[in-house]
């Protein structure tokens, strides 16, 4: 795949996007994680003080599976703002390194109570095997001063994919190349665990509950079927699970299924919030309707409105220069070729109902969700 992508614009911003593949969460969860409070706050105070007054912002980003720098700033200010990006990469006063510590774990204990994302971290490290880690929440007690200036080292070696949107010709292109440290890099699938209920108790008088399952995707063709077959399943007002659990029954007041890929694994997954004593009813539902998927398919009028919505709204994916940027990041950095993901919403619209419904009876893992719940004890 393409390490390296220009798309050609007529605007006055550049947006420049440098990932560095399997140097996330994943494999150097704390390293990562420190990494992003350290780029984005660590530095001297002077240092982003300027990149303000040039209207400069570089953000890192600690990725599930990767590591990201976002750069945006005006043509005008490339120059400026490749050598800011230089120095942060070259920077290596670990002064504020005890700050970062505790700036992680004030984030790791204010998040532990917001019981949606706790729910979700929670279902992710026990339906991932090795140690999954979710968010921002890593195992910051661990982490370590020498391991941690290794990996902030190791950037400048480390393999990396780039794509830039800006209006700029190949001389200007030059020296953001030599950024670039082409090389080969590839994903493994993650092991998951068994299906699996867990229910964690709290002093709440809500129920918060998160559920997963995976599904197994062998072509575009595939992933647009599944793509549009979970918008028809939780795809908002409409959709069979917010229908049933939120019109119908009032249990709920948001109820969402929906469809993810994570590098080589892809899932369905969704959220609801209920009270404690309507939680045991809504997994019902959700369970249930999972599995009418897969027997009875989609309705002619769910398969109808589903794709005049999926193939509408694809205008409005393209509709900004950003927009179309972080498109191509998304595959570039997930090794899919440029132009991909706007081949699913044509592949959608010359899709035939028998064949959704054909392939739906095949996806028996839908079936086997995994659900984790934080619950009042009531």
């Amino acid at each position: 795949m393409n390490n390296f992508i220009h798309l050609k614009t007529n605007d006055d911003l550049v947006y420049l996007s440098i990932n560095y593949p399997n140097y996330g969460r994943i494999k150097n969860n704390a390293n990562a994680m420190a990494a992003e409070f350290f780029y984005n706050e660590s530095l001297d105070d002077e240092f982003y003080i300027k990149l303000e007054q040039r209207a400069i912002e570089i953000t890192a980003s600690a990725n599930f599976f990767d590591f990201t720098f976002d750069l945006v700033c005006l043509k005008k200010e490339l120059k400026t703002c490749l050598k800011a990006f230089k120095t942060m990469l070259n920077y290596d006063d670990f002064k504020n390194y005890d700050l970062i510590k505790d700036k992680i774990k004030n984030y790791f204990l204010i998040h532990l109570q917001e019981y949606d994302n706790l729910a979700k971290m929670r279902l992710y490290e026990n339906y991932f095997q090795a140690d999954f880690k979710n968010d921002k929440f890593g195992d910051y007690e661990n982490l370590n001063k020498k391991d941690f200036k290794e990996y902030i080292k190791n950037f400048q070696n480390q393999t990396n994919k780039i794509v830039i949107s800006a209006n700029l010709d190949e001389a200007e292109l030059k020296e953001i190349k030599e950024l670039l440290n082409a090389g080969n890099s590839t994903y493994e699938s993650l092991k998951t665990n068994e299906s699996f209920y867990k229910e964690e108790s709290k002093n709440i008088s809500q129920a918060f509950v998160r559920f997963i399952s995976s599904v197994e995707i062998n072509s575009l063709k595939q992933r647009a079927i599944i793509g549009l077959a979970s918008y028809v399943l939780g795809g908002g007002f409409g959709s069979r699970i917010t229908e049933e659990i939120r019109v119908k029954r009032g249990l709920a007041y948001s109820a969402f299924a929906f469809f993810t890929a994570f590098k080589k694994n892809f899932l369905i997954q969704g959220y609801l919030q209920t009270k404690n004593k309507s939680k045991d009813e809504a997994i019902k539902i959700v369970k249930a309707e999972f599995a009418r998927l897969i027997s009875d398919g989609i309705s002619e009028d769910e398969f109808k409105k589903a794709k005049e919505f999926l193939v509408g709204s694809e205008i409005l994916k393209y509709a900004t220069t950003q927009n179309r940027h972080l498109i191509a990041c998304s595959e570039c950095f997930n090794d899919l070729a440029q132009g991909e993901l706007k081949q699913i919403t044509q592949i959608i619209k010359d899709l035939k109902l028998c064949e959704c419904n054909e392939l739906l009876k095949s996806q028996t893992l839908i079936n086997n969700l995994s659900f984790y719940v934080i619950s009042g004890n009531e």
